[in-house]
């Protein structure tokens, strides 16, 4: 039994040595390959240095680098599938917070976009060119665009400049917004009808106030009742003179006054029907014709010229 003991103790002890050992020798080989890969890696560090300055290094292939402070915080990251897109290739520049101040890069195939970020990570402004125009905005702190300026890459699309009131649209177009950010006031001096108008309206985008040029010279300003109906209406042109309209909710003329270009005045009154019911007229010397009653506008100038 002693000598079956010691036999196995002694075997226990030599195997107990033979693992001590190798374990020893696994450490040294780790040692050695830990001092390799630093001395490869320190002259891989020279020799791109040394390339870089003596120009011999032809290409650097690497999908991340990173540049960190001397606390180790992550300061520039150049990536290309490591942002939170994963088909981005951007740069990325962080505080000493860590939070991300600058964002450059491709968010897609299509979009190149450059972004600037407040202390707190919100959006403060952006730059982006897509296939269909490009854009630069600035925003606030609750995300909303302030000020923006854009272009789409049509052939007669002018640039649009957005303020935090209003905007501008090339040097032909402007829109006022009201505190509701809906469009309250609008300017256009290039219509589609080759009109320059005004247009001044009520939060729910009805015209309550018109202005209108037309290219031939004549103007006019409608006053709507709120539902897109004008009430009211003065015009003038150069050939017939001036004439002003008062309507009902229907659209029909109540009442219409106008002065001719040779100064001949006349005053309509109609009915709920559009018919006339009432006229005066008037030349420069005085009243030429009156009429009460339903009227024919034939008979009345045929009576005037036979007054003359």
């Amino acid at each position: 039994m002693t000598q079956i003991t010691t036999t196995k103790g002694t075997h226990l002890n030599n195997n107990s040595k033979s693992i001590l050992v190798r374990v020893i020798e696994l450490e040294r080989q780790c040692n050695n390959q830990r001092k390799v890969i630093w001395s490869l890696g320190i002259i891989a560090i020279v020799t791109i240095s040394l390339g870089f300055t003596r120009g011999s290094v032809e290409e650097l292939v690497l999908r991340k680098l990173v540049i960190a402070d001397e606390l180790g915080n992550q300061r520039i990251v150049l990536s290309a599938g490591y942002d939170v897109n994963p088909e981005a290739a951007s740069i990325v520049y962080h505080d000493s917070e860590g939070n991300i101040r600058y964002w450059s890069g491709t968010e897609a195939a299509k979009n190149v976009n450059t972004s600037y970020y407040d202390k707190d990570e919100k959006l403060a402004q952006s730059q982006s060119v897509t296939e269909l125009g490009s854009a630069m905005s600035i925003f606030s702190k609750s995300g909303i665009v302030q000020a923006e300026l854009s272009w789409e890459r049509k052939k007669d699309s002018p640039p649009r400049l957005v303020l935090g009131n209003g905007e501008i649209l090339g040097l032909a177009r402007m829109l006022l917004y009201g505190k509701e950010m809906n469009v309250r006031i609008a300017i256009d001096a290039q219509h589609p009808s080759g009109d320059a108008v005004i247009y001044l309206m009520d939060e729910e985008f009805e015209q309550g106030l018109a202005m209108k040029s037309t290219p031939s010279g004549e103007t006019s300003i409608a006053v709507n009742d709120g539902a897109g109906q004008a009430g009211w209406i003065v015009s003038a042109n150069k050939e017939q003179g001036c004439m002003m309209n008062l309507s009902d909710p229907s659209g029909a003329d109540r009442v219409s006054l106008m002065v001719e270009k040779d100064g001949i005045g006349g005053l309509i009154m109609f009915d709920g029907n559009a018919s006339p019911q009432a006229v005066l007229s008037t030349k420069k010397d005085g009243i030429s014709a009156f009429h009460v009653g339903e009227y024919n506008p034939v008979t009345s100038t045929e009576t005037i010229e036979t007054k003359e």
